[in-house]
């Protein structure tokens, strides 16, 4: 076996670029045959990689680290690594000119961090030498290239959100990465704002990001006087959208009046991407429990209000984002404050009484990004006993939920009606199992209009989403014509 990486080596250490990339070629083929990953476990395999590794092209050094990484996907290519000493030109790999030669090291790191053999952190020692974190941190603090900077902070922070006994190696580096959000660097900024996103993905990097501040730090920066300021607002809400389905009760503090108060002026924005991003937010919000009941008590004369504005915009991006965002909303999990919310919006409408007769009207609209967000809504609303009660006691609902939209290329209406059409029918095909499951069953009938309409419905799901109706077939008599 080792004899069939002898040629591929020579010709990998040839001076002629043609002969080189031809052996990368053959190389790739041949380690991602049935026996490739066999003959990287050889000496020769080991050989290889340590070439591939120095490698000057950077198809060769891409083609070495992505069979490495391979090897942390495994008990054998596990200890093999920890036994050929390649961790540290791996290291190395991660400060490469090549984005893409850094990229699939950090991917090497991460996947042996993440790996244990037989419940020892095997990966783990092999990444966290003190050799291997003082080489990056050296990177991260001190060098002039800013992107190799940002592609070490990077790592860490992919390293950190693995587990919680990682996210303490990798802390003292990450303390470094939030003091940037500090500078007067925006670009610089932007870049921490990003990663500081992905940490606040974990209950460990919530709280870190507490402890250090950063939250208090990124609302500040809504109502910076700095000129550049307005550059970090659209990723700050996104950030605080993004946040609020993670935080925990005793988190809600992380949303101070200051940014509702900032969150209302970006519902006024001429920005249309700052103005949408705001829209979202408010919706992701209201998604949750906490955020719909802090904005319903305290803020409903100030962001609903602006919120509310959009339902009957003219502009039909903007009123795209509003009715997905209002159907976050409707799926809160608390039932009264999503009817409340609903409540809401038609008490502060000034142009119609609901919102269902907005949403039937978007559907001979020709937007079809529009429709979709009609749909989203009347799948949240029938979610709940109260929206599907509210939908059913509308005039011609149950006759336009029996119309099929045109199936024809490109318009999603008719699988989005179907989908629709199920999750009404989810209330007797599958009763929640928090209640009589019975008794669901025979309720959601009954306010569908009874077994007959619910036998049609049934009718309606077993045609699928693409009915064609059957077209019948008039015979000619030839001898006639």
């Amino acid at each position: 076996m080792a004899e069939d990486l002898a040629p591929l080596l020579a010709n990998l250490s040839s001076n002629n670029a043609h002969t080189v990339e031809e052996a990368c070629f053959h190389l790739n083929l041949k380690l991602g045959g049935p026996t490739g990953f066999a003959l990287l476990l050889t000496p020769q395999g080991k050989g290889l990689l340590e070439l591939g590794l120095r490698h000057p092209s950077e198809n060769v050094r891409v083609l070495v680290l992505s069979q490495l990484l391979r090897c942390t996907t495994n008990r054998e290519g596990l200890l093999f690594l920890r036994d050929s000493s390649l961790m540290p030109f791996v290291i190395e790999a991660v400060k490469d000119d090549s984005f893409s030669v850094s990229e699939n090291a950090s991917k090497v790191i991460v996947g042996a961090a993440s790996a244990a053999v037989e419940g020892e952190d095997i990966g783990t020692k092999l990444v966290f030498t003190d050799t291997n974190i003082e080489s990056l941190h050296t990177v991260a603090r001190d060098s002039d290239n800013e992107n190799l900077r940002f592609r070490v902070f990077d790592l860490f922070v992919r390293l950190a959100c693995i587990s919680g006994n990682l996210f303490e190696r990798c802390e003292f580096i990450l303390r470094e990465l939030v003091a940037l959000l500090h500078t007067a660097d925006v670009l610089q900024q932007l870049n921490v704002i990003e990663l500081v996103a992905r940490l606040a993905q974990t209950e460990t990097g919530i709280n870190f990001l507490m402890a250090h501040q950063v939250f208090d730090k990124l609302t500040a920066m809504l109502t910076s006087d700095d000129p550049f300021a307005y550059l970090l607002h659209n990723s700050v809400v996104g950030l605080f959208a993004d946040l609020s389905a993670k935080i925990t009760p005793n988190q809600q503090n992380i949303y101070t009046s200051t940014f509702f108060k900032s969150l209302t002026g970006f519902l006024n924005q001429s920005d249309p991407t700052l103005l949408t991003t705001a829209i979202g937010t408010t919706g992701k919000i209201a998604n949750t429990e906490w955020g719909l009941s802090l904005l319903i008590t305290d803020y409903s004369d100030t962001v609903m209000r602006e919120w509310f504005a959009y339902a009957d915009s003219t502009n039909a991006t903007l009123k795209t984002a509003f009715l997905y965002s209002f159907a976050d909303a409707l799926r809160c999990p608390n039932e009264a404050l999503s009817a409340k919310v609903y409540e809401l919006l038609a008490a502060t409408a000034s142009d119609c009484p609901a919102l269902f007769p907005i949403i039937m009207k978007i559907f001979d609209t020709p937007f079809e990004e529009l429709r979709g967000s009609a749909y989203a809504v009347l799948n949240a609303l029938v979610q709940s006993r109260w929206g599907l009660t509210e939908a059913f006691q509308r005039p011609g609902f149950y006759e336009w939920l029996l119309s099929r939209p045109a199936a024809t290329p490109g318009n999603g209406s008719s699988q989005w009606h179907f989908r629709l059409v199920a999750q009404v029918m989810r209330w007797i095909l599958h009763p929640s199992s928090s209640s009589n499951e019975t008794k669901s069953a025979d309720w959601a009938e009954s306010v569908i209009g009874g077994p007959e309409r619910v036998m049609r419905l049934r009718a309606f799901l077993r045609e699928g989403e693409i009915y064609i109706p059957t077209q019948t077939v008039v015979g000619i008599d030839y001898a006639s014509v």
